[in-house]
């Protein structure tokens, strides 16, 4: 077998059922070193998001500090409403994992990727799945950090429709301010919005022959797949549900998995006439308009499929 070393990674997130998913999936490739996970207030409030960090680090084996982040946006307070119709009150819907015995790391998540980029001397990367409030701390605490950042993904934004109101993504919305400082701090951002994320739906049917697969994680996936609300007909008119905070992994895992179109993006941090919270691309770059984002378009489907059935195998 190649030996190939891993990626160090922090996953930066707000658990979440997709998160939760997405986790599993890249713990499962055995590509990654998980340093630590920085759980944000989002998907739900940063009490639930925390304790779920803690108790799927311990459950999946991960075992990888769990800092403690944002319990809310930097600035818009009004704005933010958990998606607890999406994902139960708690996160994870019905499932309810073995209390985490691991204590908290002692400082907060911001402090906690600084040391970790020093650490990695250029090579950590930086998977953020939910509002990218921690981030934006980081990086007005320790502007030097995007020079110390070996890649950067991220599961929000769209470049056509919302679905936290007309234009707006969930993740962005919550802080968009802090998304703004992200896209302006020198990060290349590797995007999976919306745009890309509303065609990779898993069918039904798949992620039940996933759950009936004889695995110690199968009553738990189930649980997640049946608690979990965005479900939508995917590219073929199955009924589906969307993982969106896998997709930037696949970019990780296999880069050939995706295509992607290098863009410049903006925030639009000021309108609350429906434009609030839109990621605004330009695909023509230029010295006003500079390369801040690779903007994934499209997805190998066979390839992630076979990268979940991998993942029910890998935790027999």
């Amino acid at each position: 077998m190649e030996n190939t070393k891993k990626i160090p990674i922090i996953i930066d997130c707000d658990p979440g059922i997709d998160d939760a998913i997405a986790i599993m999936l890249a713990h499962s490739t055995q590509k990654f070193d998980i340093l630590g996970i920085t759980p944000v207030a989002g998907n739900v409030e940063a009490k639930h998001t925390r304790r779920n960090a803690r108790d799927l680090s311990e459950y999946l084996g991960i075992n990888c500090p769990v800092a403690y982040g944002a319990e809310k946006p930097l600035l818009s307070y009004d704005i933010y409403r958990p998606a607890s119709g999406t994902h139960g009150v708690n996160g994870l819907g019905p499932v309810t994992l073995p209390p985490a015995k691991n204590p908290v790391y002692p400082k907060p998540a911001w402090d906690f990727i600084y040391e970790k980029a020093v650490e990695c001397k250029g090579e950590l990367v930086i998977v953020a799945t939910g509002p990218l409030t921690n981030i934006a701390i980081a990086l007005l605490k320790y502007p030097e950090l995007p020079k110390m950042i070996g890649g950067f993904y991220i599961m929000g934004g769209s470049t056509t429709t919302g679905n936290a109101n007309p234009t707006a993504e969930f993740n962005i919305l919550v802080d968009v301010h802090a998304a703004d400082i992200v896209f302006k701090s020198g990060l290349l951002v590797n995007m999976a919005g919306l745009n890309v994320t509303l065609k990779t739906g898993l069918p039904l049917d798949f992620l039940a022959e996933l759950s009936q697969m004889e695995s110690r994680v199968s009553d738990v996936l189930a649980g997640l797949v049946e608690g979990y609300k965005d479900v939508k007909p995917d590219r073929n008119g199955k009924l589906s549900s969307i993982i969106h905070d896998a997709i930037p992994f696949l970019m990780l895992i296999d880069p050939d998995m995706v295509t992607y179109k290098p863009c410049h993006i903006d925030m639009e941090c000021q309108s609350k006439m429906g434009g609030y919270g839109a990621t605004l691309p330009n695909y023509v770059i230029s010295e006003e308009a500079p390369h801040n984002c690779n903007d994934i378009q499209d997805v190998d489907m066979e390839k992630y499929m076979q990268l979940c059935v991998d993942m029910v195998k890998f935790y027999k």
